[in-house]
């Protein structure tokens, strides 16, 4: 009988140390596939950094500086002018091609369309 319970004991450390260790490997496991994300986070964050910091470089630039002042506020350098085309031009480029196409019809299409 004392054989019997201290096999029992001894089964039941067994079973607990096994328990342990294999909940100490699922949560060393877990650990391990959360580092692999924080380190894939830290690579796209490193390239948006990158990303940024060619961004800033450019903005900061004499060139964009330029850009802008001539796209937004119209300026311009001493040497050069400056040619202001109106908005609506786009309703006047297709006025050519609409004179060409009345140049071919017969006299009286042209007087129709004229009148109606």
């Amino acid at each position: 009988m004392k054989t019997k319970f201290v096999f029992m004991a001894f089964s039941f450390l067994g079973f607990c140390l096994i328990f342990s260790f294999s909940r100490d490997l699922w949560t060393l496991f877990q650990k391990e596939k959360e580092i692999e994300k924080s380190q894939l986070k830290l690579e796209q964050l490193k390239l948006e950094n990158e990303e940024l910091q060619t961004q800033l470089e450019y903005v900061q630039s004499q060139a964009f500086i330029e850009s802008q002042a001539r796209e937004k506020l119209g300026m311009a350098r001493e040497e050069e002018t400056v040619l202001m085309l109106p908005e609506n031009l786009g309703r006047f480029e297709g006025l050519g091609k609409v004179k060409e196409e009345e140049e071919n019809l017969p006299n009286w299409q042209k007087w129709w369309k004229l009148f109606f």
